[in-house]
């Protein structure tokens, strides 16, 4: 299939208008603005950049750098993708850089003028030298990172770069926030100290003065885990071959196995993780589940009654989420006035409140829930490869996300977010998104009759009738 319309400078250009919007929102929410005298806002902005160009925390320093990455990176697409020249894209490139920095001076200046918010040198820089180094990282791998990403999402045969993207991608968001130490002796002391769980269900082993609404807790991160692995099982199907056959189960089991490890190892250095041999099984068991639901849907049996299948399957996960959102199932129907009247409107509040990081580790796992149904959603429409079946999946996840939502106005301590709708639909949107270009990337191409003057098969330009051959 084409791929001319996929990670366009279109594309890369809202990606970096995205980056930017989420850096301003996150900056100035809760939007308390207090005006400031000009000539007294500039004098305070120096002296406030000049005192604080050492980074007061750490994590903080990351996470604005993490925020330069991607929009240096971005601008750069934008402005370079399809266009050949690494001299060139080098020379764009020393212009980008100063732009993120003079945007990353701007937003911080803007901070003076809403109390509460603090403004830092060292954001200004941090953010500039991730502008820097997703710059060059553009230069070195960007068109070639671009140009798998389309054969991925535009070829049956991609799927395996799409897998090992999506494992990297959920290496970043099981290790977020970032909060690593090299420390041999840290490293010790948490094995020590049991902060990591060697034998599987430790976690629910009895404890004295644990209550049983921490195990349910437990209960929803593996909810959450089960999202994670569930559709990097449906890729490792996706590869073919061995793969799909029913006589490869002990060796996804051993791929879901070798991954979960990999990413629970990764938290050992983490502080604010908590890896667990049960995270391990549970990550395999979402594999299993994954690649068993992508052979029952490739079954010609199961394609006649596609949207059946579909709907069955997305109740089951939509359990799962239940799961997930309502334990520990303590309902109070008084509540819902008290509930109602706590909920807050303004997108993102909850989560720009904490830490860059973490708030973007909480966006990534909330949506992350939604990309199996979106895939079941999108596969289940009666066209899987037309463009309406991806809103259709959007529409679906946002109408569970909101059936989720008002049973937590019954829930005591839980606040209904409005916000979660938007995670939802993004969820829905991504899983049904590849899925509409992996079923249109493995559609058989109509063929032409051989010529009489060669012997190789050619694409036909003739349309095809509904049996997939070439009409007249």
């Amino acid at each position: 299939m084409s791929t001319d319309r996929l990670l366009t400078a279109r594309w890369y250009a809202l990606l970096a208008a995205g980056v930017a919007a989420f850096i301003l929102y996150g900056s100035y929410v809760p939007f308390h603005y207090a005006p400031l005298p000009w000539g007294e806002a500039t004098e305070a902005f120096g002296r406030t950049v000049r005192a604080t160009l050492r980074p007061a925390s750490r994590s903080d320093w990351v996470a604005n750098w993490c925020l330069g990455v991607p929009l240096g990176f971005c601008l750069l697409g934008a402005a370079r993708v399809d266009r050949p020249g690494r001299a060139a894209a080098v020379a764009v490139g020393a212009v980008v850089v100063p732009l993120c920095l003079a945007f990353a001076a701007a937003v911080e200046f803007g901070q003076l003028f809403f109390p509460g918010r603090e403004c830092s040198g060292s954001d200004i820089w941090a953010q500039g030298l991730g502008a820097a180094c997703g710059v060059a990282a553009w230069v070195a791998v960007g068109p070639r990172w671009t140009a798998a990403l389309r054969r991925a999402l535009g070829r049956a045969e991609g799927t395996g770069r799409l897998l090992t993207l999506y494992v990297f991608c959920a290496l970043v968001a099981q290790t977020l926030p970032f909060d690593l130490t090299a420390s041999p002796a840290e490293l010790y002391r948490r094995v020590r100290e049991r902060e990591i769980t060697v034998i599987p269900l430790g976690e629910l082993a009895a404890r004295p003065g644990v209550s049983a609404d921490k195990d349910w807790k437990k209960v929803a991160a593996w909810c959450e885990l089960l999202a994670v692995a569930v559709p990097g099982g449906v890729l490792l199907a996706g590869l073919g071959g061995r793969w799909k056959s029913v006589n490869t189960l002990p060796a996804v089991a051993a791929a879901g196995l070798l991954a979960g490890a990999v990413l629970e190892l990764a938290q050992w250095p983490v502080k604010s993780r908590h890896p667990s041999s049960t995270d391990v099984l549970v990550l395999t068991l979402g594999v299993l589940i994954g690649w068993g639901i992508a052979l029952a849907v490739a079954d010609k049996g199961s394609r006649k009654h596609r949207p059946m299948v579909a709907a069955l399957l997305g109740q089951a996960w939509f359990a799962v989420i239940a799961v997930h959102h309502w334990q520990p199932f303590h309902f109070l129907p008084p509540l819902l006035p008290t509930n109602a009247g706590r909920m807050t409107f303004l997108p993102f509040e909850q989560q720009i409140d904490k830490a860059y990081l973490w708030g973007l580790e909480e966006m990534v796992r909330k949506a992350w829930l939604f990309v199996p149904l979106g895939v079941l959603a999108g596969w289940g429409w009666k066209r899987s490869t037309d463009r309406r079946a991806v809103w259709y999946a959007v529409g679906a996840c946002a109408f569970a996300a909101a059936v989720l939502e008002f049973g937590q106005l019954l829930l005591p301590g839980r606040v209904g977010s409005p916000t979660d709708l938007l995670f939802a639909a993004g969820g829905g949107w991504l899983g049904a998104f590849v899925t509409r270009r992996r079923l249109a990337a493995s559609t058989p191409t109509p063929f032409a009759p051989r010529t009489a003057t060669g012997s190789r098969w050619v694409p036909s330009t003739v349309p095809a009738d509904a049996t997939g051959r070439a009409s007249a």
